[in-house]
C-alpha cells in the first residue's frame, strides 16, 4: 500500500512539473524552470533522503520530501503563470 501511495505522489509531482514546463513554453516560447528557494530545498531533501534511510523510515521521510516537492511544483506553476513575457519582439 505504501508503494502505491509513493507511486501516486511521484506521478502527481511529475504531472505538475510537466504542466509547468508546457505552460512556460507556451507563454515564453522557451523552456522555463525557475530556481526558487522551494526547489532548492527540495533538491537538498532529495540529496539527504538516502542518508536518512538508516534511522528514519522511508514512509515518513518520503512523505516529507513529496509534500515539499509538490509545494515547490505548485509554487513554480503559480510564478510561471504570473510571470510576464520577458522576450523582446524584434
Amino acid at each position: 500500500m505504501a508503494d502505491l501511495i509513493t507511486g501516486i505522489r511521484i506521478i502527481v509531482i511529475t504531472v505538475i512539473k510537466a504542466v509547468n514546463l508546457i505552460s512556460g513554453y507556451i507563454k515564453q516560447k522557451d523552456l522555463v524552470a525557475l530556481h526558487t528557494i522551494m526547489n532548492k530545498v527540495t533538491g537538498i531533501l532529495l540529496f539527504a533522503l538516502p542518508l536518512t534511510l538508516s534511522f528514519i523510515d522511508l514512509k515518513y521521510s518520503g512523505a516529507v520530501v513529496s509534500i515539499v516537492a509538490t509545494s515547490a511544483a505548485i509554487q513554480e506553476g503559480r510564478l510561471i503563470s504570473k510571470r510576464k513575457n520577458k522576450r523582446h519582439k524584434g
